[in-house]
Order: structure tokens, then sequence, then C-alpha cells
């Protein structure tokens, strides 16, 4: 259950402003909020992130300002197909990161975090989805998708648990930071 540090990769899907304003199963701004403790905590452990992007209105969008200070043009990856393992740049960046676990969040969940998902349980890699920092334009078909990641091995956990798994002792400087990240986490 717990996660190493030196095994864990996160990758943000399609954290552009104008998709998250389209979540109803978690609210625009708290869907921003999380992904960004998210971020946090891949600069806490020095955690190797992955950014996914599509384009909004035909081109190349940004992700949310929050996210911008991890981003680089090594670890970001312009797509045009759902499927971001059809991205051989994307795949020969993931083959050369030795961290078996990635955690993914993003936006949304029926199509671009199942299809990394789905890609990545594909390819050998165990497989976290952070239920609280994705988010989808309706709840049925969200559910629908979670319980069939579930069904194929993909693990589904709160955002606080991912926290608490890379360091569970609270009284180290690093806990403390996770302590301070979990208590900004919204619903």
């Amino acid at each position: 259950m717990f996660l190493l540090p030196e095994d864990t990769q996160v990758i943000f899907c399609d954290m552009h402003q104008p998709l998250i304003n389209q979540s109803v199963t978690m609210s625009p701004s708290a869907l921003a909020i999380n992904n960004t403790v998210l971020a946090e905590l891949c600069a806490h452990f020095h955690l190797t992130t992955s950014f996914l992007t599509v384009p909004v209105s035909e081109e190349p969008a940004g992700v949310i300002d929050s996210l911008k200070f991890l981003q680089t043009s090594i670890n970001t990856f312009h797509r045009f197909d759902a499927n971001p393992f059809e991205d051989t740049s994307f795949v020969d960046q993931l083959n050369r990161q030795p961290e078996k676990t990635i955690v993914i969040s993003g936006f949304s969940t029926e199509i671009g975090v199942m299809f990394t998902a789905l890609g990545a349980l594909r390819r050998g890699y165990r497989v976290i989805i952070a239920i609280d920092a994705v988010g989808s334009r309706s709840t049925r078909t969200e559910n629908a998708v979670i319980n069939t990641l579930t069904s194929v091995g993909v693990q589904i956990l709160p955002l606080a648990t991912i926290a608490v798994s890379l360091e569970s002792d609270f009284s180290t400087p690093i806990g403390k930071k996770v302590l301070s990240c979990i208590g900004r986490i919204k619903q």
C-alpha cells in the first residue's frame, strides 16, 4: 500500500482551465486546488512528473497556472490522440524513468485519465488514480469508468492517502509538509 518516492511518478492529464471549468463531479476550483496540492507533493518528494495536454479551440493548451512551476518542455506532451501511448515521445520518456508506480490526475476521467491508466497498466505499471484530483462532465459516466478501471486492477485512492503513503511520520520535516498539504485538500 505504501508508496516509495523513488518508485512513483505522477501524470497530470489535460489540466486546462477551459476543460476543468466543465467539471461537475468536482468543482473546478477544488479540482485545481487538489491538483496543486499533488504538484506540491511532487516537488516535496522530487517525483518525476509528466503533463499531457490536448488542443483547446484547435490550439495547444497550457496547463493551469498553479502547475506551471513543475512543467518543462521535456515533461510536457501535446497530443492529438486520446491515447497518450500513441505518442512515441511520451512512451520513450516513460521508458527512461525507473519508477514503476504511476499516479494519475486530471480531466476528464472518461478520456485522458482512463486512456492513460489503461495504457500504463498494459505496460506493467502499478496505476493509481487520485480520485479527488480528477473531474468529469458527468457523475454517471465517471462512476462507470472508475468501476471499469477498478475491475482491471487500477487502484483508486484519495489524495490524502497518497500523501500519507509517501510519508506517514508527521514529526519529520517532510511529514509536516504532507500534513500541511492534506489540510488544503478540497472535496
